[in-house]
């Protein structure tokens, strides 16, 4: 941050992010995709007994590497202007940021047999000989923000404008060295982006609040033509307080979508083509709050005991029929809910703790949820667990730097379905002890 004057200053950010990753994982077996064998095991009993372990024929079994590497960079300047009078005070933001990312997809195939209970490579895959292309975007984006007080009224109206360009670039399975793409799609997308946000104390600790704010995402490198932005409308209004010995907020939300966009991977049930496809309209609302306290007035004064509480209710659903080959999705109509977002969500935790040691405990509980679209009763094989786990972490002060720690994860062990995809049943995390010690360097 450079400070100009009195009124005006300019922060600059530079910054880059490199990320590889390999997810080598079982494909299909005998051509079947694991998900068909696992929802339909009696349909498919040759593939079910080899998943089960049972000995194959070369190359029965297909394992991709999902090789792929991710960057991202860019540069973000914003300019603060602040002036007033003995009413009315104005924050000026004005921004300008320019980013660049890019997704290289560089996969292939190795084929195994099942012999005794291990897999044999029979047959390896050469490099790019599934998967070979680059997904390019870049992006500029200008905003101005006025934070306007005046008494008990805070105004904060905004503008962004982003302009987006996107590019992929597809390269033949046989071209390891890329020498020529095979094609190449480009896609530009220009948006004004508006906001509102008000806000009025109560009192000095207690104030309400409220905003109305457009929502966009680009369609994605690759998309087709008929591939819309995702654009919403959302609203927010709540009451929140601050200050002992309580902090506490509720507020509820309606995000209106024009167009939902869903994503095609692999995690997802998809193909894994990454592409980005129409949702048509959907509506999601619901009610946040979440309450947090330090009760240690009522106990000996070096003894702290914070409480939280949250608890979030959300209903989603699709306002238009549609047919996809999306797996969560499938054949849509007007009125289902959309799948994996659970109706209710809630969190408790207590802590203890004296000036060089805490222990903490928190318990989450997460609703059944849909894991495909559809109303009224969910059918077991398209549903998740409802679950409560029960965390616990402690820490001690070793030295004014450094801090030894132990964690539980799910203590009591549970066992439950937090999906089912990609590839059938997904269980959740069982009991995990984690420990170490944290440094603080002060740098």
């Amino acid at each position: 941050m450079i400070v100009l004057n009195s009124h005006a200053d300019v922060t600059t950010t530079v910054y880059r992010n490199d990320f590889t990753r390999n997810w080598y994982k079982l494909n299909d077996v005998n051509g079947r995709s694991i998900s068909d064998i696992l929802e339909r095991p009696e349909a498919f009993p040759v593939e079910f007994d080899i998943v089960r372990g049972a000995d194959t024929s070369t190359g029965a079994l297909r394992v991709r590497a999902n090789n792929r590497s991710y960057y991202a960079y860019g540069v973000e300047s914003i300019l603060g202007l602040s002036f007033g009078g003995a009413a009315t005070r104005n924050e000026f933001e004005f921004g300008i940021r320019y980013h660049k990312d890019q997704e290289d997809r560089f996969q292939h195939d190795d084929r195994y047999r099942m012999s005794g209970g291990r897999m044999i490579l029979t047959q390896g895959g050469a490099p790019g000989s599934s998967d070979n292309r680059l997904g390019d975007a870049k992006a500029w984006a200008f905003f101005i923000q006025d934070e306007i007080s005046a008494g008990r009224w805070t105004f904060t109206p905004g503008l962004r404008y982003e302009h987006v360009e996107l590019v992929r670039t597809d390269f033949a399975t046989t071209d390891p060295a890329r020498n020529a793409p095979t094609r190449v799609r480009t896609n530009t997308v220009g948006v004004l982006i508006p906001g509102v946000g008000v806000t009025f104390s109560l009192t000095p600790a207690v104030g309400i609040f409220g905003g109305v704010h457009k929502g966009f995402a680009p369609p994605g490198p690759g998309s087709t033509q008929e591939t819309d932005a995702e654009s919403s409308i959302n609203y927010e209004f709540g009451v929140r307080t601050q200050g002992a010995p309580l902090q506490a907020q509720v507020v509820g939300f309606f995000n209106d979508y024009d167009n939902l966009l869903g994503r095609d991977t692999l995690s997802a049930g998809g193909s894994g083509s990454g592409l980005l496809f129409n949702g048509g309209k959907a509506r999601i609302y619901g009610l946040e709050s979440s309450f947090n306290s330090d009760l240690r007035r009522l106990w000996d004064a070096n003894l702290s005991l914070p409480v939280r509480f949250s608890y979030t209710f959300t209903r989603a659903e699709f306002r238009s029929g549609f047919a996809s080959e999306f797996e969560p999705w499938g054949t849509v109509a007007s009125g289902d809910d959309l799948p994996y977002v659970p109706n209710h969500q809630l969190s408790v935790g207590i802590g203890f703790g004296r000036s060089n040691w805490n222990v903490d405990f928190e318990s989450n509980y997460v609703g059944a949820m849909r894991t495909r679209a559809g109303s009224g009763h969910i059918p077991l094989l398209f549903s998740t667990d409802a679950r409560w786990v029960l965390d616990t972490a402690a820490e001690y002060g070793l030295t004014e730097r450094a801090r030894l720690f132990v964690a539980i994860q799910n203590i009591a062990n549970n066992e439950y379905v937090v999906a089912r995809a990609p590839a059938g049943a997904r269980p959740g995390l069982p009991r995990t002890f984690s420990g170490g010690i944290r440094f603080n360097l002060g740098f």
